[in-house]
Formats: structure tokens, sequence, C-alpha cells
């Protein structure tokens, strides 16, 4: 895949880029549930800053029952319009006259001539691209809305931190993979850091 960035609204507060454009040497359908045998390609459009915020919640006391997860897709006004802008500067670049010696027809037929048109199809056909965050987020004590504070550590627990994406309080621009990492070094370090600083045990101390 190939990836690309842009920003659609530089009236934003954001000050970051909004869409993501990548493109794949493949038909892919629902996650490729759907098969498509054949040559083709094809351009994903991604809100890489959605305002709309889901929700995760436990089903019952029972830990091995799964969770209840609500994305809440589209429930910011904000979200629809920016990704229907992107939809309509992805099907410019796809109706681009280089490109036409592979273009073939589309899955989904939609044209940038019609924005409620590609608003239907993304209400039906909007889905995840696997990069939540925010479910452990890190905030000061006091937040309501926060978990873990810059330490890592879960407030109002002992000898337990949080280590992945789900300590972000806001989604980064790009992919989540890069940061997740940079967050479990950070850890890393701090454990390392606390180990140096905490009392040698003495044989004593297990007598």
């Amino acid at each position: 895949a190939i990836l690309g960035l842009m920003r659609l609204n530089f009236l934003s507060v954001l000050h970051a880029s909004d869409i993501e454009l990548e493109f794949v040497a493949a038909i892919v359908e629902d996650h490729s549930r759907k098969l498509h045998w054949g040559h083709g390609f094809g351009l994903h459009v991604t809100l890489t800053r959605p305002q709309s915020r889901g929700e995760v919640r436990l089903a019952s006391s029972d830990a091995r029952q799964s969770l209840l997860i609500d994305p809440r897709y589209f429930s910011h006004p904000d979200d629809m319009p920016r990704l229907v802008k992107g939809v309509q500067k992805s099907l410019a670049i796809m109706n681009d006259a280089a490109l036409a010696p592979w273009r073939g027809k589309m899955l989904s037929p939609i044209s940038a001539d019609d924005p409620a048109g590609i608003e239907r199809e993304l209400r039906r056909s909007a889905d995840t691209e696997y990069h939540p965050v925010g479910t452990c987020r890190m905030g000061p004590a006091d937040n309501p809305a926060a978990v873990v504070g810059p330490d890592l550590r879960v407030h109002g627990c002992t000898g337990l931190r949080v280590a992945d994406a789900s300590v972000m309080p806001n989604i980064t621009t790009g992919n989540t993979n890069a940061p997740s990492i940079m967050i479990g070094e950070k850890c890393a370090d701090l454990l390392r850091a606390a180990a140096r600083s905490s009392s040698p045990i003495s044989a004593r101390s297990f007598a």
C-alpha cells in the first residue's frame, strides 16, 4: 500500500492533515470478506482526526463475556462533511487521465458531483481502519475521563501501568503503530528508572 495525507480544512484548529489516502493493489470490499477475483486496485479514504467518540462498556461482571463496543461513527457533525470532501478528492484522482488504461468499474459507483449520494454510501459502508485509541486515556487524577497519569500508572491502583494506544487522549494523525511502540519504550524507561531508584532487597527480607 502507498499512503498519502491531505489537509482539507485549513481553517481547522487541528492544524493537521485530516484525510489519509491508501492506494492498494487489490480489490478489497468489506475487509476482504467479500471476495473479488481478478485484477484491480483501490483507494481507501480515512478520516484521520475524527471528532466522534465511541464507547466501550462491560456487558456484565463476567470477564469472559464480550465487551459492548459502539464506535458511534459520524456522531459528531463535523466528521461527515470532511469525509465526503475526502471521497470527492479521491474520485478526482481515480478519474485522472493517467489512470485511464487501468481503470475499470467501481464496486460502488458514486459521483463527486453527488455529495448526498456519497454520504449515503458512507453511512452504508464506512468501517474501522483498526486504529482505536483512548479507552484508558491519560490525564490528571481529578479528570473523571482519565485512567492513567503521565507515568502510565492507573489512577487509584498500585503496581499497574498501561502501555498501548488506549492511553492516547487524542488519536494521532497517521497510523498508531509507531506511537504505540514509543509508548511501550517510554514505559520500559519508566520501569528501569523505578528499579534503579528502589532500595536493594536484603536477604533478611525473605526470612
